[in-house]
């Protein structure tokens, strides 16, 4: 049993206070007593800080039996002796040191192997804390020993804490610019709330967490740890990319989906980054994207399609076209150039109608050979003046009122795009030749050089546009050149010039 009157009777006569056959004094008793309480708060205080945090019993009275002490009296007692000497002045006996020493090592180490953990990590199905992660990055740091523990409440266990939220939000800001910008959860508090999204990823954060304490303590990550936490990293942004969906899924529709295709061909994004729709990346690229289309519109070989406008004539010289209510004609845009145009006479036998095909002048200086502009008979030229926002049709001879219908062809308007998200609105072929073509615009405006496949497929997706696109009129003579005389011409110099149509002369 271990009672303290016992073992402090041997204890004092082992230690030579007490001789043998003699009974200690009181005195002798009531220090001892307090010497062995005071030894075993020592090793409390220092089991604190163990990986075995359990509080030894002090022993209340003399005449107590405290059972746990029961296994380890021969520790008291070697102990004690050695104190008691010490307290007495007397010189210490080595083998005695020595025992005490054996004693209280097997002491630790029993009772080391009899606790559990103090920290486990979850098992696979389950969530965890913070705690258990800190704890282990603090061992792998070697901030902690085999034989130490560390209390939640301590500076390490609290900066390890700090420490393991600020790298997941180092981690969130990499992945705003990843290819998976899917937020990574961060831990509310220490030893609380469970965050099963973590579950699966509890190694990573110990092998990086460790890595930071040691640069955050002043020591230098061995190349083996720095290389594990590295592997593990890659491993967790390799197995979330897969996992989560594109960001720009599908076919291209809308401009911020040719713009982020453009980006990353142009080597301004690479395989693992994102693009956010408010950056200056694609802020650029969208205005680059509109001017590129704005060229492609006075392109008559790249606008799949052909516009037509008609007004019934007035008796004016001259019509106003271009957008907005306020015009004689009325359009979506103001043409470059009228590329086709005729008259229609008025009235006429439906179904039998009859055109007269106006010839384009597209030179001013031409125009004003003319001499008698506003004379009015038949029209047979048309001039169109290409002015900002709004143009003007010039046809000659004016056609009287009512009498004719002018039509007039011009390349159909591409769209217009006023933000990242609307539509295309373009025929299937566009699609490449608008990324190809911005990527070669990005990149050149990046300062990155131009992959020659890209410039290639550039080059390929105009041609394809061209192919499409393109129409080319029969070819005609000048009358003079030629017997028939169906054709329109001027001829003459000056007020001498005459209007010939079908061998009828009109003085022009």
């Amino acid at each position: 049993m271990a009672i303290a009157n016992n073992i402090l009777f041997l204890a004092l006569r082992n230690a030579g206070v007490t001789g043998v056959g003699q009974t200690p004094s009181s005195d002798d008793i009531n220090d001892a007593f307090t010497i062995l309480n005071a030894q075993i708060g020592q090793w409390s205080l220092e089991r604190k800080v163990t990986v075995n945090p359990t509080t030894l019993p002090s022993f209340p009275d003399l005449t107590t039996n405290v059972t746990f002490w029961d296994p380890y009296v021969h520790l008291l007692l070697t102990t004690m002796a050695v104190r008691l000497r010490q307290v007495y002045a007397l010189p210490p006996v080595e083998l005695d040191v020595q025992m005490a020493m054996e004693a209280i090592k097997a002491f630790q180490a029993l009772n080391q192997q009899q606790i559990a953990p103090l920290y486990e990590l979850t098992q696979p199905g389950t969530s965890t804390t913070a705690e258990p992660i800190v704890f282990l990055a603090l061992r792998m740091a070697g901030r902690l020993n085999d034989t130490q523990s560390v209390s939640p409440t301590s500076k390490d266990a609290q900066d390890a804490y700090d420490l393991l939220n600020t790298m997941i939000g180092e981690w969130n800001l990499e992945r705003k610019v990843q290819a998976n910008p899917i937020t990574l959860p961060t831990f509310p508090d220490f030893s609380i709330t469970t965050v099963p999204f973590w579950n699966p990823y509890q190694q990573i954060l110990v092998t990086n967490l460790s890595v930071r304490i040691q640069q955050s303590y002043g020591a230098q990550p061995s190349p083996v740890d720095l290389q594990i936490a590295a592997d593990n990293r890659k491993l967790l942004q390799a197995l979330n990319q897969q996992q989560a969906a594109p960001v720009h899924p599908g076919v291209p529709a809308t401009c911020g989906d040719i713009i982020f295709l453009a980006l990353r061909m142009a080597g301004r994004v690479t395989d693992t980054q994102s693009v956010s729709d408010s950056s200056k990346d694609v802020d650029d690229a969208f205005k680059m994207l509109v001017g590129m289309v704005a060229q492609w519109q006075r392109k008559r070989w790249l606008i799949f399609t052909q516009g037509t406008a008609n007004i019934v004539s007035t008796g004016a010289q001259s019509y106003s076209i271009g957008p907005g209510a306020g015009n004689d004609i009325v359009v979506p845009y103001r043409p470059d150039h009228i590329t086709a145009a005729f008259a229609r006479i008025i009235p006429g036998v439906p179904p039998n109608l009859v055109d007269i095909p106006l010839d384009i002048i597209y030179a001013e200086e031409d125009y004003m050979r003319i001499s008698v502009k506003s004379l009015q008979s038949t029209p047979a030229l048309l001039y169109y003046e290409a002015g900002w926002q709004t143009g003007q049709i010039l046809v000659w001879p004016v056609p009287p009122a009512n009498q004719y219908q002018i039509f007039i062809s011009f390349k159909s308007p591409l769209p217009t795009y006023a933000t990242v998200n609307d539509a295309i609105n373009l025929p299937p072929e566009y699609q490449d030749a608008l990324v190809s073509n911005l990527a070669c615009r990005i990149a050149a405006a990046s300062g990155l050089p131009i992959h020659p496949y890209v410039m290639a497929q550039a080059t390929m997706g105009l041609n394809t546009l061209r192919q499409a696109n393109t129409q080319i009129p029969r070819l005609e003579l000048p009358a003079a050149l030629t017997r028939w005389r169906g054709d329109i011409s001027l001829v003459g110099p000056g007020l001498g010039r005459a209007f010939v149509t079908n061998q009828d002369v009109v003085l022009g």
